[in-house]
């Protein structure tokens, strides 16, 4: 579905003014950072809420890899959004495509994303974000920027949700200190490729259990699992209803069985395949 920029601006200024978030998730191809960014501004101008206050997130996209390159796309959303610094710049996937004005082309840069996170350690040195991190990068690849890196990545964004939970990847960045980000979290169930076959997770008997359990929605069992796995979680909202939904999950907790129980739902049913860059040499899965 796609939603014009008046949407994403009350979208935005909604979130932050009246439902109480404080962190704001970007990237470049998304095409709403002006958006986001007017948002953000005009509750900082009102006194709603002040910069320090808000942690914002960008992400590098795939035509921006190379070091000098990393500097323009940091600027690029920095602009955009009319900020002057990031709290989090990501790389958004690990592999790289032709520098092109065309976002969307997948054809192939050779670009070691190393060479990215030399860049991304040079927007820290310029003051331009407070931290960097990855997204979409296997365990492999996230241990060799570990074992060559300046500034350490802070965290992963990564698909994540009760039907491919990443248990392992998780416990392999907690051992070196690494955050992850959980996107997804309900599985995308309103992804325009969706099948009538595909698991429907909002929908699992398990979850719907315990909802009822907490008197809480699916999605909020979903988002609670996940905090006290110690995930961050970055989900999709459509509604001023959901928007709301998804940030009352602070007033109760989940039980280590419970916990234990829907870890045990794991399918390793990956959505996000990127199949349009599947033969690219850093292709992550």
């Amino acid at each position: 579905m796609s939603y014009g920029k008046t949407y994403w601006y009350l979208f935005y200024r909604f979130a932050i003014s009246q439902a109480g978030y404080r962190h704001i998730d970007c990237a470049l191809i998304y095409g709403n950072e002006k958006e986001v960014g007017k948002a953000i501004n005009d509750v900082i101008d009102e006194g709603i809420v002040t910069r320090d206050e808000l942690f914002v997130t960008s992400k590098l996209w795939h035509t921006f890899h190379s070091r000098q390159r990393v500097l323009e796309g940091c600027r690029k959303s920095l602009s955009d959004l009319g900020l002057s610094y990031l709290d989090l710049f990501l790389i958004h996937a690990p592999f790289a495509c032709r520098e092109d004005e065309d976002l969307w082309t997948t054809e192939e840069s050779d670009i070691d994303y190393l060479e990215t996170w030399r860049g991304m350690e040079d927007c820290v040195e310029l003051g331009l974000c407070k931290s960097i991190g990855l997204s979409n990068f296997n365990w492999d690849q996230t241990l060799r920027v570990l074992n060559e890196c300046k500034v350490k990545p802070v965290t992963n964004q990564v698909e994540c949700h009760p039907y491919f939970n990443q248990s392992q990847l998780i416990e392999m960045c907690a051992k070196y200190g690494i955050i992850v980000t959980a996107y997804s979290p309900f599985g995308s169930p309103c992804r325009p490729w969706a099948k009538k076959k595909d698991f429907s997770i909002l929908d699992d008997q398990l979850l719907t259990q315990i909802s009822e359990r907490h008197n809480k929605s699916a999605a909020q069992v979903i988002l609670r699992f996940n905090i006290d796995r110690k995930i961050v979680c970055v989900p999709k909202s459509a509604t001023r209803t959901h928007i709301l939904s998804n940030i009352e999950v602070f007033d109760f907790k989940l039980s280590e069985e419970e916990i234990k129980s829907i870890s045990e739902l794991d399918k390793n049913w990956r959505i996000f395949l990127f199949n349009p860059y599947s033969n690219h040499k850093y292709y992550p899965f």
